[in-house]
């Protein structure tokens, strides 16, 4: 739709996503306007998010027990991609706190380079406060044979006290359980 016709929409659900056809980007109804994605775009409002990247490349390992660990991403500045500051803080790998309440979308992804053969359990939850939140991905993954790539992501939404701390965390089981390698691991939270 456009702009205009979106403006005719009488009270639309905070958190609604649309595209505008004459800024070709998606815009957010954040409770009172309606907010582009694309930030680029004139009148556009910057969507409060943070985004954290770790390229691990083989370079750490990932638990591969049958406990919960922080995902390793954003105790360094450079797993910082974006932030604002006003609505984040990233306390530790895996670990932000909330400086506003709201609404807030989470999402995350893991991947590794050699779960082994047979039934391997996994989950990425989301924790607030010290206690178990939600799961954005949970399941098994049947591989056939020898050590293999695999990965998983998902999404996660929840209304969040000023003050909250959320701590991303995975649980990867396999057969030795022995440690993975890690390929790649991201965090990424926006405030609706």
């Amino acid at each position: 739709m456009t702009s205009a016709q979106a403006a005719l929409i009488t009270n639309p659900l905070e958190g609604s996503i649309a595209f505008f056809l004459d800024f070709d980007s998606l815009a957010l109804y954040d409770g009172s306007k309606w907010v582009l994605f694309d930030t680029t775009k004139p009148n556009a409002t910057v969507i409060p998010n943070v985004t954290l990247y770790r390229n691990i490349n083989g370079n750490i390992s990932l638990k591969g027990n049958s406990t919960f660990q922080n995902i390793p991403v954003g105790a360094t500045a450079s797993d910082i991609e974006s932030i604002d500051t006003d609505v984040f803080e990233v306390l530790s790998d895996g670990r932000i706190q909330v400086k506003k309440a709201g609404v807030y979308q989470i999402s995350a992804g893991v991947s590794v380079r050699n779960f082994k053969a047979g039934d391997n359990k996994y989950i990425l939850a989301v924790f607030k406060n010290g206690g178990r939140n939600g799961y954005l991905s949970r399941g098994y993954a049947r591989i056939p044979s020898g050590d293999q790539y695999w990965g998983t992501s998902g999404v996660f939404q929840n209304y969040y006290n000023a003050g909250d701390i959320i701590e991303v965390q995975y649980y990867l089981s396999n057969p030795t359980n022995a440690d993975l390698i890690g390929d790649f691991v991201n965090i990424g939270i926006i405030k609706l």
